[in-house]
C-alpha cells in the first residue's frame, strides 16, 4: 500500500507541475476576469476509488459586471493498477466570452500520464485555444520514458505546436520538434517548421 501511495503521490506532483505549465494558457484568461463576477457558481466533487485513485470535477461559471461570462470545467480522473502504476487523465475546458460579437475565448487542455512497471512513463499534452481576433493555437507532446535494467534513463519526446490565423488566405505554421536523450544528454534532435 505504501507503494501505491508513493506511486500515486509521484504521479500527482509530477503531473500538477507538468499542468501548471499550461495551465495557465487554459485557465488565466477566463479566471482573471472571473475573480470579479457578480454573477457566479462554483461545483467541486470527488470520489475516492477502490484502486486507491480518484475522480474529480470542479466547475465555475459566471458574468462579471461589465457582461463578460467565464466558465471552467476541469476533470482529474485516476487510477492505480495491483503494482502500484498510476493512469491519470486530467482535462479542462475554458471559455471567456465578453459581451460584444466575434470575441468569444475558448481553451481545452488534456494531459494523459501512465507509469511503466520499469519505472518509467509515458506522457501524452493537447492543448487548443481560439484567441477573440480567431487565431487557433494547437499544442501536442508526446514523452516516453524507459528505464532499462541498469538504470539509464532514456526519454524520447515529440512536439507539435501550430498557428493558425482566421481565414482562408492566412497560412498556417507547424513547428514539430523531437529528441532522444540517454541520461539526461541529448542523443538526437531535430526540428521541422512547415
Amino acid at each position: 500500500m505504501a507503494l501505491v501511495a508513493a506511486k500515486l503521490s509521484h504521479s500527482k506532483e509530477y503531473c500538477m507541475k507538468k499542468a501548471s505549465a499550461f495551465l495557465p494558457l487554459v485557465t488565466v484568461l477566463a479566471m482573471s476576469t472571473y475573480a470579479y463576477a457578480a454573477d457566479e457558481s462554483d461545483k467541486s466533487s470527488t470520489e475516492t476509488k477502490k484502486n486507491g485513485g480518484y475522480e474529480s470535477t470542479t466547475t465555475s461559471q459566471g458574468t462579471t459586471d461589465a457582461g463578460t461570462y467565464n466558465s471552467t470545467k476541469t476533470t482529474d480522473n485516476v487510477d492505480v493498477d495491483s503494482k502500484g502504476n498510476v493512469t491519470r487523465k486530467y482535462k479542462t475546458k475554458s471559455v471567456e466570452d465578453p459581451k460584444g460579437l466575434m470575441n468569444k475565448k475558448t481553451s481545452t487542455g488534456e494531459i494523459t500520464y501512465q507509469d511503466k512497471d520499469n519505472g518509467g512513463y509515458k506522457k501524452t499534452v493537447d492543448e487548443k485555444s481560439t484567441n477573440a481576433a480567431g487565431t487557433n493555437y494547437s499544442h501536442s507532446s508526446k514523452t516516453n520514458v524507459d528505464v532499462d535494467a541498469q538504470g539509464n534513463v532514456t526519454t524520447t519526446k515529440k512536439t507539435e505546436n501550430t498557428v493558425d490565423p482566421k481565414g482562408f488566405t492566412n497560412p498556417s505554421t507547424t513547428t514539430t520538434t523531437s529528441s532522444k536523450t540517454v541520461n539526461g544528454e541529448v542523443v538526437e534532435e531535430n526540428k521541422q517548421v512547415k
